[in-house]
């Protein structure tokens, strides 16, 4: 048994030269490669924000309120004056350090209570799985707008909103592909070796999962 084990579950982690071929084979795509320059341009421009910028963007000037672009203020100013080359900079952190902030609660709250509901058998697979089907039902965008205007405007809310909105959706897709990794031999196979149900999560599940 331990030797039927070992030969299951030789193959289930990935080696270093088939996380290199992936890797290849994702920058190997056209749309692959324009993604990822356009995401370091400006994780660049974000971190660079205060060498880059101009002007201080809550500087007000309104002497130039409205101004086109000159070589003073290249995207002109707004209503009262500040440079709008300086604020999108600025504002640029702001939208990562939030997109950051989602995907990172999305994925720590979704995965599990996917893996979960996926993994397990019963009263909880259930219970997780009507949850999901709740959170799908309502519009995520809605949700989100209802959830910030509860809370007050600001960076936290936003950020709580958008995760509660979009969590499901991750969930949803986790929960299907364990269930499927669940009902694999090597699955059983660990079980039945008295493997325990954290380790067969931690060490099989997870890395097929992802």
């Amino acid at each position: 048994m331990t030797e039927s084990f070992g030969a299951a579950s030789s193959p289930i982690a990935p080696s270093t030269r088939q996380r290199r071929r992936f890797m290849a084979r994702i920058l190997s795509l056209p749309g692959q490669k324009v993604a990822w320059s356009i995401l370091f341009v400006l994780v660049s421009a974000a971190v660079l924000a205060p060498l880059l910028a101009p002007h201080s963007p809550n500087v007000q000037d309104l002497t130039s309120t409205l101004a086109p672009p000159s070589g003073e203020h290249l995207l002109g100013t707004d209503d009262l004056g500040r440079d709008q080359l300086s604020r999108l900079l600025f504002g640029l952190r702001t939208s990562l350090a939030i997109s950051a902030a989602v995907t990172f609660g999305v994925m720590v709250i979704g995965l599990p209570l996917g893996m979960l509901a996926g993994f397990t058998r019963g009263i909880a697979n259930t219970v997780i799985a009507r949850l999901i089907d709740v959170g799908l039902a309502l519009p995520s965008l809605l949700l989100a707008l209802a959830l910030i205007a509860a809370m007050g405007a600001g960076v936290t809310s936003t950020v709580i909103a958008l995760v509660a909105g979009y969590t499901p959706y991750l969930a949803r897709v986790t929960r299907s592909v364990v269930l499927k990794i669940r009902e694999e031999e090597y699955i059983d196979s660990a079980a039945v070796s008295g493997v325990p149900t954290w380790r067969i999560i931690v060490r099989h599940v997870t890395p097929n999962m992802i």
